[in-house]
This record gives C-alpha cells, structure tokens and sequence, in this order.
C-alpha cells in the first residue's frame, strides 16, 4: 500500500466522479487526470489496467439511474474503484475499473502523484 499522501487526491478525484455521475461537469474528472493517469477500458491495458461489468437487470431509457462510487483499493501505481448502479433502489449493475498512472514520457505505470495537477 503506498503511502497515505496519496489518499487526498484519491478521494478528490472520487468526489468529482460522484459529481459528474449527478450530472456535474466532466471537466472537473478530466482535470484530474493530467497527463498521468488514464482509464483502463476494454479489457486488458499493457500497464495492467482493467475494466470489470456484470449487468444484473435491464433498464428503459426512461427509468432513473443512480450510480454510487466508491474506493475499493489504493495500490502504488493504481487505484480501484468500485461502480454500483440503481434503479429505484434495486442494483442493475455493478463494475470496478482500474485507473492506472502511466508516465507520459516512458508509457510505463508509474507511482501515483501526491498532488492535484495544476489546473
């Protein structure tokens, strides 16, 4: 587990996703992002990075979405979140993705930042 100096600008960046998830800004996610961190989708990156989904029920494009985020796991150049999705307080869906650092310059995973990017 790396050190708890990361643990702010984990739950930052947490708060946002909450945030763009009720209809916020995706620009508040996207600054957090930087040139460091990128998500891990479709499967397998080369960094290690994953993307996990299990649809539980169907949804109508009319019905309410509630999407709660939570941290599941902190690691040194990764960080999980976990993805739970509601309708009417019954889960539809579930999903964790990895969010992986990758220095910009090497393509490589690299330790996760102790500070906010500078906007």
């Amino acid at each position: 587990m790396p050190s708890t100096s990361v643990e702010p600008v984990v739950e930052e960046f947490l708060s946002r996703l909450r945030a763009m998830y009720a209809g916020g800004s995706v620009d508040a996610v996207a600054e957090m992002l930087a040139d460091c961190v990128v998500l891990a989708h479709r499967g397998r990156l080369p960094s290690g990075g994953d993307v996990s989904l299990q649809i539980l029920d169907g949804v109508t494009v009319d019905e309410q979405l509630q999407i709660d985020v939570a941290l599941d796991r902190i690691e040194e150049t990764s960080v999980r979140v976990h993805y739970d999705a509601l309708v009417r307080g019954t889960q539809v869906a579930e999903g964790t993705v990895r969010y992986v650092c990758i220095d910009s310059a090497s393509g490589r995973p690299t330790s996760l930042p102790t500070q906010q990017p500078a906007p």
